[in-house]
């Protein structure tokens, strides 16, 4: 049997061949919506949906993995790092159960955050194929124009609006400046729109001048999803939007130099014009918004300088490494999550320190060793972005080498889902066929991509 991967493009993909989900890639689809819309639930459903919402991505997950293993469907060998890595997380968190004087329900809140991503990863390694990777994309895409006005509308609205609302009966405490609040579109805090800036302004900005999608994806994508995103990033209120969308366009133009793009001046028209177009919207539609971005910007600088926030972010978890104890505290006894479920120990907001705090020495290892894996994935993914031409891999591996070095990966439940997908559409471009199970897996060998 052939393990060459498939590098077809979407031309090739919606033209030649009908690709029709399978149990797995149905169960990436749900988690995808769900992470997008937890929040219309939790803000504008019915009360009561917060618990049961906590538990439905990753749960719906576990079930499709477990339907999946009865089954005798086509499948790859997971990675020996990635099946260590899960029973790690489970064995340590055993053993702080017994321990560490921590209530289970600690303990099932730490597996969730650790265990999580790493399940989406597993799910789609062993059971999905790549042409899922433009599935969740045009899922990610055909969000932002709704996300845009939602976030346009939160910011013009007063505080006690319909459209402000975190809760059933609650509302949005986090203003930029002023009466100005803080946008969260779909999510209910602000840095969950943030997070979904994160994976679809890189996928969307890859795409530009790509010939992997279909002329009428490109037409979309241009005049209407690119300035969709970008006109979040201005009415976010988010001084790492901009931050964001300042560093994909200019790792966006550097990916089409390195390729010798020889139309690098049309690239850069591409790029501008829905920048302008978003710029000239949100300046005669929301003016008081800019205006109060700015404020926030300013009294943010005074208060923490930029500089001395990535200091903090990269590291604070020093502090932390002369109490760390063998076994630790327990898997998220530090967490918001964990204090809710009766942990005695106090929240900490810097996530490798709270690593460190939770895990203990292992927690340690892991937060000194994300450096050198934060590095090696910026090579790995401009590696590939070049061999496949898809520039978005690099722009989301250079973001999530971002969220590693700054530990933004599993501090909050959407973190946690935005982790896993930007891992998921990661890997995906890069995966074989798959292959019948076979009655000896362990002599069987993981599909390598060849050199070109």
């Amino acid at each position: 049997m052939s393990t060459t991967p498939r590098t077809s493009t979407v031309r090739e993909t919606v033209a030649e061949t009908v690709w029709r989900p399978n149990l797995a890639e149905r169960a990436a689809q749900i988690y995808l919506l769900l992470w997008l819309g937890e929040g219309i639930l939790r803000k504008w459903g019915p009360a009561g949906l917060g618990q049961p919402l906590y538990f439905a991505r990753d749960g719906f997950i576990v079930v499709a993995l477990a339907l999946l293993l009865l089954q005798d469907v086509p499948r790859r060998r997971v990675p020996r790092a990635l099946a260590w890595a899960e029973a790690i997380v489970v064995f340590l968190v055993l053993v702080q159960l017994i321990v560490e004087p921590i209530p289970v329900g600690v303990g099932v809140v730490g597996v969730r955050s650790f265990l999580g991503p790493l399940f989406v990863v597993h799910l789609c390694w062993r059971y999905c194929r790549p042409e899922l990777f433009w599935s969740l994309a045009r899922i990610l895409l055909m969000m932002a124009p709704l996300e845009a006005g939602i976030s346009l509308l939160q910011s013009l609205s007063p505080q006690q609006s319909w459209i402000n609302k975190v809760g059933p009966d609650a509302y949005v405490v986090i203003f930029s400046s002023g009466e100005v609040v803080r946008a969260s579109g779909t999510f209910t805090a602000a840095f969950g729109i943030v997070s979904y800036l994160m994976i679809a302004l890189p996928l969307s900005l890859g795409m530009v001048g790509s010939d992997k999608i279909t002329p009428r994806m490109a037409l979309l994508n241009r005049i209407v999803v690119l300035p969709s995103l970008l006109l979040t990033c201005f009415v976010s209120g988010s001084r790492s939007a901009i931050f964001l969308a300042v560093a994909c366009l200019v790792a966006r133009l550097l990916v089409a130099r390195a390729a010798g793009d020889r139309q690098l001046f049309r690239q850069v028209l591409r790029l501008a014009v829905p920048l302008v177009a978003a710029f000239v919207v949100v300046t005669h539609l929301a003016p008081g918004v800019l205006t109060a971005f700015q404020e926030r910007f300013e009294n943010a600088e005074q208060s923490q300088s930029t500089s001395d926030r990535v200091n903090d972010q990269l590291l604070l978890f020093t502090e932390y490494v002369p109490t760390v104890s063998l076994f630790g505290q327990g898997l998220g006894a530090r967490a918001m999550g964990g204090i809710a479920a009766g942990s005695p120990y106090g929240w900490i907001e810097n996530e490798p320190g709270r690593w460190i705090a939770e895990g203990g020495l292992l927690g340690l290892l892991t937060v000194v060793a994300r450096f050198a894996t934060g590095i090696a994935l910026l090579v790995w993914a401009w590696r590939w972005a070049y061999r496949l031409r898809q520039p978005e891999l690099f722009l989301l591996g250079m973001i999530l080498s971002v969220n590693l070095f700054g530990g933004l990966l599993n501090t909050q439940p959407t973190q946690q889902g935005a982790t896993a997908i930007t891992v998921a559409l990661l890997l995906l471009p890069l995966l074989g066929p798959l292959s019948v199970p076979s009655p000896h897996p362990g002599r069987r060998r993981l599909p390598r991509v060849p050199a070109d």
